[in-house]
């Protein structure tokens, strides 16, 4: 009888988070067809974007520094239409909200778990990166569905040794960890579950689970990404990156809502006794501690990771209020959150101010340069086509073309000139340092011919040009 109620829970639960992930994939395929730009990159979209472009011809490009290769991969199966490269995102968003809904029903009951759910897919964060070509939502999905599958299986009630288990487990985290240089976080976590789960004690089974797990992890990532992400990663400990920087302190409040911050920071610290939500709170205060830590450069998107399990505990703290009335108000607030969250959706996705334009009316786009950089070996020029983002790190490259003006233009913009650079064109030169924000001049250029040279200093991880463009307005 109890097998049969089993069965029928399983199924019901099935059901209700299928139902959550189609009204998130019906939710950010809205923002996608009616709130996303159809003719331009934001971001760091360009990058992936044209990752993907360059392998489908069989080119390996900028890898060297920052980026995992496996979001480009997918992408790269796909038509370059920038409606369904952004779809895919929403894909794989949609499935985490499913697995997010069964990791919340191995710790809560359905009702709480539908708004755990609910509190994380409407996050306006949420529905950005699904929106938009960032890896984070692929990475967000092998995350949360390698934790579901771990905890899973160790509140099994016929919990057994399975080899596969941890094969698997190892595949997933490794295929995060091809997508995202943080994913090598993920390994030291598990390792220290396995450890924990083993009841603190180093034996034969704890060594033979290691082997199991790692081996099929080191397969997929090749070591090739293990020695790559601590180069990029733990390029120097920096406390004060984060704890004393108030600008992306506030930015991240702002992003994840100031009341859902306050609940979930409270949640947070507040003591349960059910491990699995104590192992979540350990995975979350590590990685925020690590992402502090060691992690040169810091965006509020980097914490994202955090926002469903952040999400989960904050639920399972309310069921936890003695009183009705505290309840209530613990309801009441992610009521009203998750309102906040609904009332931005006009203004979703965020974009960013850095755009690259697929197509531009009235606008000469310059995509020919000859590079030559002051600390490479072979200082002769290379012709290179932007987007080019293989300038080395500390380095200085000047990159250099004559153009044929085919009309008068009034504009000139230039964007991801990475980190910073002079143009000059004719007898006009500007300096421009900001990487995220593009340069928009007013030039008076007459119909001719041209020398343009960019000198571009790239400081750290990948440097380089995106767009050029001459423009009539």
């Amino acid at each position: 009888m109890n097998n049969l109620n089993n069965i029928k829970q399983k199924i019901s639960d099935n059901k209700i988070g299928i139902g959550l992930a189609i009204i998130a994939f019906v939710l950010y395929t809205f923002v996608i067809l009616f709130n996303t730009p159809h003719d331009t990159l934001t971001g760091d979209e360009v990058f992936y974007y044209f990752q993907a472009q360059y392998l489908k011809s069989g080119e390996f490009v900028w890898f060297e520094h920052t980026s995992s290769v496996l979001y480009p991969l997918i992408l790269s199966f796909f038509k370059s239409v920038l409606i369904i490269l952004r779809m895919i995102n929403a894909f794989f968003m949609s499935l985490s909200v499913f697995f997010l809904f069964k990791l919340s029903r191995l710790i809560m009951d359905d009702k709480y778990s539908i708004l755990t759910t609910l509190l994380f897919l409407t996050n306006p964060e949420t529905i950005t990166l699904s929106s938009l070509l960032f890896t984070d939502t692929l990475f967000i999905f092998f995350v949360i569905l390698s934790l579901y599958f771990y905890f899973r299986k160790i509140t099994n009630d016929n919990f057994s040794e399975n080899k596969m288990d941890y094969i698997i487990l190892g595949i997933l985290v490794g295929l995060a960890s091809l997508t995202r240089v943080i994913g090598v976080y993920l390994v030291l976590f598990f390792l220290i579950m396995f450890f924990v789960v083993n009841n603190y004690k180093i034996n034969l089974m704890l060594i033979k689970r290691y082997i199991l797990f790692l081996f099929p992890y080191i397969i997929i990532t090749t070591l090739f990404f293990i020695f790559k992400s601590f180069n990029f990663i733990v390029m120097k400990i920096n406390p004060t990156t984060i704890m004393f920087n108030k600008e992306l302190l506030f930015n991240i409040i702002y992003y994840f809502n100031p009341l859902f911050c306050v609940l979930s920071l409270t949640a947070l610290f507040y003591y349960t006794r059910q491990r699995l939500v104590n192992y979540l709170k350990y995975f979350v205060i590590c990685y925020i501690l690590l992402l502090m830590l060691l992690v040169n450069i810091i965006f509020p998107r980097y914490f994202f990771v955090a926002i469903p399990f952040l999400s989960l505990i904050s639920l399972e703290f309310i069921t936890h209020l003695k009183t009705r009335y505290y309840k209530i108000i613990g309801l009441l607030m992610i009521f009203v959150i998750i309102v906040s969250f609904a009332a931005k959706l006009p203004n979703i996705p965020q974009l960013y101010s850095q755009n690259y334009y697929l197509a531009k009316d009235g606008c000469q786009d310059i995509k020919k340069f000859n590079i030559s950089c002051k600390n490479r070996l072979d200082k002769s020029a290379n012709e290179i086509t932007t987007p080019y983002f293989s300038q080395e790190p500390l380095s200085n490259c000047i990159y250099a073309t004559r153009i044929n003006i085919d009309k008068d233009y009034s504009k000139i913009y230039a964007a991801y000139i990475d980190d910073s650079g002079i143009i000059s064109i004719g007898n006009y030169s500007v300096y421009h340092n900001d990487v995220y924000i593009p340069l928009k001049e007013s030039i008076n250029l007459k119909k001719g011919e041209y020398n343009l040279t960019i000198d571009v200093q790239n400081d750290i991880l990948t440097g380089g040009i995106g767009q050029i463009m001459v423009c009539k307005n």
